[in-house]
């Protein structure tokens, strides 16, 4: 059984993880916002998950932080314990497709994927654009609440940068012979790419044996 703990924007995405994935006991929903909390938890009783989903009004990096700073063998650790991070930050509003130059602090990737066809009328986006920290922060920041995570992008996002997540802070349980890898899945609606969503460690195909 699992511990979520994701952004309520996406209230859909709320309900749908919370009915989907029987094993899981709860779903921390934060958002900085009271009118979405009390849409989410409308939404979420209405079809009958709300007694598995907690809801709090913080913002993502202080509820981390805070949790960090439990003792790792504290009774509230145990407790509490976090099992997958959905990772959904502010992208910097509908300017995100007017892309952003690439941060100069990371480091290129060799053979490195380029952006699909699909998304080459929008300039690349850099994961330094993302609000209120760059968005190679955030992923460091969750990796120390857990190795699971899904990270909501958008879709012209330069796959080199994502890539290059694993790169900069690798798992404890990566090995020469087993690296970690991330998976990207691509989010259509209808005829048109939407965004990206990029699974590390257990939630990623054929590394379910990374999930604990």
């Amino acid at each position: 059984m699992s511990t979520w703990c994701v952004s309520v924007f996406f209230s859909q995405l709320l309900i749908t993880l919370t009915e989907q994935y029987v094993s899981c006991i709860l779903v921390i929903a934060l958002d900085t916002s009271p009118t979405r909390l009390a849409l989410a938890r409308h939404n979420a009783q209405i079809y009958g998950v709300a007694d598995r989903i907690e809801f709090i009004l913080s913002d993502y990096i202080s509820f981390a932080n805070t949790y960090l700073a439990f003792p790792s063998h504290s009774q509230e650790a145990a407790e509490r314990k976090i099992d997958v991070v959905f990772l959904s930050p502010p992208w910097g509003g509908p300017s995100y497709l007017s892309g952003t130059t690439a941060s100069t602090t990371s480091s290129p990737t060799k053979n490195a994927p380029e952006s699909p066809p699909s998304v080459e009328s929008h300039p690349s986006y850099s994961l330094s654009a993302i609000q209120p920290i760059q968005g190679a922060a955030f992923f460091q920041l969750s990796r120390r609440v857990t190795r699971n995570i899904a990270y909501y992008l958008p879709r012209n996002t330069i796959l080199g940068e994502i890539s290059n997540l694993l790169e900069s802070e690798p798992s404890p349980a990566e090995t020469v012979e087993s690296p970690d890898m991330v998976e990207v899945e691509e989010e259509w609606m209808g005829t048109k790419l939407k965004a990206l969503t990029c699974y590390f460690g257990g939630l990623a195909v054929g590394q379910e044996h990374l999930f604990d």
